[in-house]
């Protein structure tokens, strides 16, 4: 046999030789998943939202003119009365004022004097035939001037009479000094806020809503809201204002008012509202463990999957998972409120999604008890 031949044969019998002499490498063993059958149920559940403690009855208070802060009465946390001066302005460059002011006027009434006279003058001249009529016309065109000018000047008297009555901040209602930002001898400008006052007529909460919550928020709503400086202690509340227009992190502002604001909670705590969301809605409730986290980073890197939620759903017949994004309400507690992208009788994977992708064989983990569901009931008893 030609050299050629013969090693070109030697990787063919090695081939044989190790076919015969090694035994076939093992299948891997298909994985068990545990699965939860879907099913649909009323939602009646809350969302927990963080908001801060303030009062309902608010005012920010400023002067309404410049100048320079001759005293200031009142510190943080002083109840005031009604009518009670907070603070007030050095006068003096108003006093000033007033006096122009009213040196103006008394020119300006001179001046009117004069004018009459004179026109009254040259009338008697005109009817004598001894001036031009012209010379009526421009006196009485010069009265006038004098009477707008001597309308001008009280005027000016008149604002400067009223800035001069506005020197002193003074409480509209009984209340607290909730936040200060002024020294005696500073100098402010007009409608800079120096003071909040907050009334204490009673508190209510204020939270931000995210937009996907919003839809299911309506005024009078009950909620239930606890404060983290006070332990074991909730109140009752309602929703008293929604905002139209969202703000930081497309949230919204809802105002919570508390029916009986209890002992030491302050203004600026730190309160938790629950807010009933989803009232009447069909969801699906998965336990936390269905949402497939391995998927989330490829979900991410291509923009993000929204309100949507990546779980796994197990074919039975197929003996396989296929990945699938869910439509997600809320979140309560540790399930998912899922509205769509599910069917009734579907089959969740709720445990090992971590080893699984889209298509991958596996077979049902069946343990000797019963199969389980999901349903709200489950929320009280297995949720926390």
């Amino acid at each position: 046999m030609p050299l050629f031949t013969r090693l070109a044969a030697i990787p063919l019998a090695l081939s044989l030789l190790a076919g015969c002499s090694a035994p076939p490498a093992p299948q891997p063993p298909i994985p068990a998943v545990k699965t939860a059958v879907a099913q649909t149920t009323v939602s009646a559940f809350s969302r927990d939202l963080s908001g801060v403690v303030e009062a309902q009855e608010s005012t920010f208070l400023s002067f309404p003119v410049g100048g320079t802060v001759s005293e200031v009465a009142v510190d943080v946390g002083d109840e005031v009365r009604p009518g009670q001066v907070l603070a007030a302005l050095d006068p003096t460059p108003l006093d000033n004022r007033v006096r122009t002011a009213l040196a103006r006027v008394r020119s300006a009434q001179a001046e009117v004097l004069k004018a009459k006279d004179q026109h009254q003058r040259l009338s008697t001249l005109f009817s004598q035939g001894f001036v031009s009529k012209s010379e009526i016309d421009d006196s009485r065109a010069a009265l006038e001037a004098a009477r707008g000018g001597l309308e001008v000047a009280r005027g000016e008297l008149e604002d400067a009479q009223r800035d001069r009555a506005r020197t002193a901040i003074v409480a509209p209602y009984a209340g607290v000094i909730a936040k200060k930002s002024v020294q005696a001898f500073q100098e402010v400008q007009p409608g800079t806020t120096l003071f909040e006052l907050a009334g204490k007529g009673g508190l209510k909460v204020r939270v931000m809503a995210p937009e996907t919550l919003i839809a299911d928020i309506r005024p009078g709503d009950p909620a239930r809201v606890s404060f983290a400086a006070v332990k074991n202690l909730s109140v009752q509340g309602l929703v008293a204002e929604i905002s139209a227009v969202a703000e930081t992190g497309n949230a919204f502002p809802v105002t919570v008012a508390l029916d009986s604001p209890p002992e030491g909670v302050r203004i600026g705590m730190t309160a938790q509202v629950a807010l009933g969301t989803g009232q009447g809605a069909a969801v699906f409730l998965l336990p936390m463990t269905a949402l497939a986290l391995n998927e989330v980073p490829r979900l991410a890197a291509g923009g993000g999957p929204g309100d949507k939620a990546p779980v796994f759903i197990f074919d039975p017949e197929q003996q396989a998972v296929t990945l699938r994004l869910v439509d997600v309400l809320d979140i309560q507690g540790n399930f998912l409120a899922v509205t769509r992208g599910l069917a009734p009788g579907e089959e969740v994977v709720v445990a090992g999604t971590a080893f699984l992708r889209d298509g991958m064989r596996v077979r049902r983990w069946t343990p000797d008890t019963p199969q389980e569901t999901v349903r709200l009931g489950t929320v009280a008893g297995e949720g926390e």
